[in-house]
Parts: structure tokens; C-alpha cells; sequence
């Protein structure tokens, strides 16, 4: 499964940090 064009391997990473954030938030 290939993430979409608009997220990149680089970007897909610091998304899911990004989430766990603000959960724990």
C-alpha cells in the first residue's frame, strides 16, 4: 500500500508523531 502523493515518506513520520501528540495532549 503506497501512501497518497500528497504524503510523502518523509512527511508520513512526523503525521503520526504529529497524532500521538495530541492525544496525549
Amino acid at each position: 500500500a503506497k501512501p497518497a502523493k500528497k504524503t510523502t515518506k518523509k512527511e508520513a513520520k512526523p503525521a503520526k508523531e504529529k497524532k500521538l501528540t495530541k492525544k496525549r495532549n
